[in-house]
């Protein structure tokens, strides 16, 4: 490794004239991990298109196509470095691609919030299911563009505008930093519907197993609404731990020991953003819920109420299956 060599300009330095503090980041990208977690979107990318062509789930799909997508040209750019580590083009792409490419796949989270209170009990939120969408994918889009804008400013003053540079880390931690916020706003409001749910439909109660044939189709179907609740919380905190990273990252700026330290980014971004996405595609929408819109539903046409019975012995007999899946919030 040659010696640091400040008198060459860092756009003429190569690894033999200069040394790895001159580069646009202090190591080279580990040539098998990067290339493993290329794969890996790339896979789950084609998986995603095949899922949303199946059931059609386009507003779903789309942010989350999106999200992969720019995982895949970010990692890409990362390889590309390990031969062009002075060069700013590489550096730009994957720094741009990777910061903004967890904000997609945020919108289609807050937009499935939404859909699963519709479906269970939209009576009980604090909010109407529709604006869980509004208000955090709003949210989501400034997080995007300040994010964008930041990262963009922060590389073109790598090398060219110290002030550039500390401007656009500024706006770029400010835009993590607010989905941060939002995502810890998000959970929050998840989990207060959750207890609603559950104080409402099943605490106190007692469970009691019936072999009526609507107790039976209902229980047999509450499977996919459980794995896609489970889905939508892993993806959700494994996002959420990835953007606190990011921010504690950016904190000391690109020059910093968090920005330069492979091993820590190689845990808390790509592998977080990978669970996130299998999640997302091992409990699609449409694979839990499309191909079975009626089990999600809270009432068919074949389960009607009796009359003159007492709202405590209509909760007891309630189907298992729709008190299980309230408490699968929780």
């Amino acid at each position: 490794m040659a010696v640091c060599n400040y008198s060459i300009p860092a756009g003429d330095c190569t690894l033999s004239t200069c040394c790895l503090r001159q580069a646009t980041l202090h190591y080279l990208p580990n040539l098998g991990a990067n290339a493993a977690y290329l794969a890996i979107f790339a896979i789950l990318f084609i998986l995603q298109v095949i899922l949303a062509v199946k059931y059609r789930t386009w507003k779903f799909s789309i942010p989350m196509l999106c999200g992969v997508f720019l995982e895949i040209v970010g990692y890409a750019a990362r390889l590309w470095m390990r031969s062009k580590i002075f060069s700013l083009n590489p550096f730009i792409l994957y720094l741009i691609t990777l910061t903004i490419a967890p904000a997609f796949m945020a919108a289609s989270i807050y937009q499935s919030l939404g859909l699963v209170v519709t479906k269970r009990d939209p009576l009980i939120s604090r909010i109407k299911p529709r604006n869980y969408t509004l208000i955090f994918v709003s949210l989501d889009v400034v997080c995007l563009i300040l994010q964008a804008v930041g990262g963009a400013l922060a590389a073109e003053g790598v090398r060219k505008d110290s002030r550039k540079l500390h401007t656009g880390t500024d706006i770029m931690v400010g835009g993590l930093a607010l989905q941060v916020a939002s995502l810890a706003l998000f959970i929050v409001l998840s989990l207060d519907y959750a207890i609603r749910y559950w104080k409402k439909h099943y605490a106190g109660t007692r469970v009691v197993r019936t072999l009526d044939d609507s107790f039976s189709e209902e229980d047999r179907h509450a499977s996919p609404m459980q794995n896609f609740i489970f889905g939508l919380g892993l993806a959700t905190l494994t996002i959420f731990i990835r953007c606190v990273f990011r921010v504690a990252e950016l904190q000391a700026g690109f020059g910093g020991p968090l920005a330069n330290d492979q091993v820590l980014f190689m845990i808390f971004e790509g592998p977080m953003i990978i669970v996130a996405a299998a999640a997302l595609t091992l409990y699609h929408p449409g694979r839990c819920l499309g191909a079975q819109p009626k089990a999600i539903t809270t009432q068919t046409p074949e389960q009607k109420p009796t009359r003159n019975v007492s709202v405590e012995t209509t909760e007891y007999n309630k189907p298992l299956g729709s008190r299980v899946l309230g408490s699968a919030f929780g």
